[in-house]
């Protein structure tokens, strides 16, 4: 009977605290830190997680907000900007580094001249007498010639001349055959201007003439020999061609005195010194190369 009194008076109490212990599972912890995203508003309380009105219970827990993955280290952009695009590079070029091309290391540079010590001048054209002796007997006649020297620099060269004239005489001079040999001293100086060179120089030397002439009336041959002096001048204008060579022409000019000649027919002669021409005045115009 009296264990039956202490079950009955027990029951009460488990129920009791049974009910107790269900509250405070349903009851949140309000002293946990707010964990809630995105914050509650105003008027409401974070609660487990959860916005609850202040002072009602939550029915049910909202559940938490799934883990966001965390952010690359670094600059984050403001909300609403977008990240700048990668550089792009210039219209043209290739979206890559390319190395440099190989150039291979640059020639040294050469002279628009290469001058040689030795000088070399040959020419070819014609001359024509200039004075009022012979010029009215003579037409422009064949000249070829040269000159050989050696330069002292690049500018100034000291040579000798060798040439050879051959005689046109007119209508007047039937029969005539005139030759003429010159030998000088002929230095020059070279002037570069721009891409082309002037050259320029006296002339001193001697000459000497051999001239045959057969008489139409009798048909004998006279013969005459004659020697003298020369002083002249040369100058020319001149292009290169080549890193040796270079054209153009040569114009010279000579004043002949003579100093003896000798005048006969059939291996008789007679000389003399002086000249019934007197003075006479050549000019030589003709095509040359410089070497």
């Amino acid at each position: 009977m009296r264990r039956r009194l202490w079950l009955q008076a027990l029951i009460p109490a488990f129920i009791v605290i049974a009910g107790a212990t269900r509250a405070a599972a349903a009851e949140p912890d309000r002293s946990g830190p707010s964990v809630c995203s995105p914050p509650c508003p105003e008027g409401q309380t974070c609660v487990g997680r959860a916005c609850v009105v202040a002072g009602a219970r939550p029915t049910t827990l909202s559940p938490p907000p799934a883990a966001t993955p965390p952010s690359a280290p670094g600059y984050a952009p403001p909300p609403g900007y977008a990240p700048p695009p990668a550089y792009a590079p210039p219209p043209g070029y290739p979206p890559y580094y390319s190395p440099p091309r190989y150039y291979p290391p640059p020639r040294p540079l050469r002279p628009p001249r290469l001058k040689r010590r030795f000088l070399a001048l040959p020419y070819l054209g014609m001359h024509s007498y200039q004075d009022t002796n012979k010029g009215v007997y003579y037409d422009p006649g064949l000249r070829v010639g040269s000159l050989l020297g050696g330069r002292i620099n690049d500018r100034i060269s000291l040579n000798g001349e060798l040439n050879y004239d051959r005689a046109n005489g007119d209508g007047v001079l039937d029969g005539l055959r005139e030759d003429s040999f010159t030998f000088a001293l002929s230095p020059l100086w070279q002037l570069p201007i721009g891409t082309v060179e002037i050259v320029f120089g006296p002339k001193a030397g001697i000459y000497m003439i051999q001239t045959e002439r057969r008489t139409t009336p009798t048909g004998l041959m006279e013969e005459s020999s004659e020697w003298g002096v020369i002083l002249g001048v040369n100058a020319g204008l001149f292009m290169p061609v080549s890193a040796a060579a270079s054209i153009g022409i040569l114009l010279g000019y000579e004043l002949r005195t003579p100093n003896s000649v000798c005048r006969g027919q059939q291996g008789s002669a007679i000389c003399s010194s002086g000249n019934g021409w007197g003075l006479a005045r050549l000019l030589g115009l003709t095509a040359a190369v410089l070497f």
